[in-house]
This record gives structure tokens, C-alpha cells and sequence, in this order.
């Protein structure tokens, strides 16, 4: 099972993160999900925001990396780099797909809980093969 903390953690961070750097005159739509890859499950937190362009991918994830000025958003560029340690602890990965002007979809992999004796599977329930059904959902990156 998951370190509840940090999993706590990693949420917070990328679902503050779609709501802060939201698109200016579009109201923020976010959608989280997860799919059942049968040796982990992959967890997607996708925004409609501001987006990231590609040559900035790798280095959001870096310590004190911001992509913008101190008075333009607040933070410290720490959030991204804990977030991508957290899941590492948990054996996954963190990626991100992002158009800039369009949103963004970081998605992570974390290892399946133990089956414990009579519980229910929840799987059908939670999962799925992609996103929730919307009818103004941000275009998948290329």
C-alpha cells in the first residue's frame, strides 16, 4: 500500500497546480482519473490552463526551476521536484503532456494495493481507458 502522505502530497500539488496556472478568461475544467495497467495503476490529473512548451518539460521537475517571474505566480519551484520524489518512493514515474495555451495532463504510475482477504474490486469503477466524458475537454497533446 501507498504511503498515504505522500500520496496526499502529490495530489494537492498537481491539482493546486492545474488550478493556479489556469488560462486567463476560461474557467478552470479538471479531470482526474485512473487506468488499470495490471502491474500498476496510472493516475492522470489533466487542466485546462496555461500549458507548458515542450523544451520546458524536463526542467519543471527541477529543485527552485519556476517558469515565470517571482510576481507573476506564487511558489517556491519546489512542488513539481517533491511530487516527482514522492512518486519515486512509490516505484513510479511522472510524466506530462502539455500544449502550450491548451493544458496540461501530468500522469503518474504507482504500484497496485495488496489484495486484502473479502474486499470488494472497485476496479470498473475507477478505472477506465481514459478521461471522464466532457464535452469541453482540452485536446490531447500530439
Amino acid at each position: 500500500m501507498g504511503n498515504p502522505e505522500l500520496l496526499r502530497h502529490i495530489f494537492l500539488n498537481l491539482i493546486g497546480n492545474a488550478l493556479k496556472f489556469r488560462a486567463e478568461g476560461r474557467a478552470p475544467l479538471l479531470r482526474v482519473w485512473a487506468t488499470d495497467e495490471g502491474h500498476h495503476w496510472r493516475i492522470h490529473v489533466q487542466d485546462n490552463g496555461i500549458g507548458i512548451e515542450p523544451q520546458y518539460h524536463d526542467r519543471i521537475f527541477g529543485v527552485f526551476q519556476r517558469l515565470h517571474g517571482p510576481g507573476e505566480y506564487e511558489g517556491s519551484g519546489l512542488g513539481l521536484a517533491v511530487t516527482r520524489t514522492a512518486v519515486e518512493q512509490h516505484g513510479g514515474t511522472l510524466d506530462l503532456t502539455s500544449m502550450l495555451g491548451r493544458g496540461s495532463t501530468f500522469s503518474f504510475t504507482v504500484p497496485p494495493a495488496p489484495a486484502s482477504p473479502g474486499a470488494a474490486d472497485l476496479s470498473p469503477a475507477v478505472g477506465g481507458d481514459g478521461p471522464p466524458e466532457a464535452s469541453s475537454a482540452p485536446p490531447s497533446p500530439p
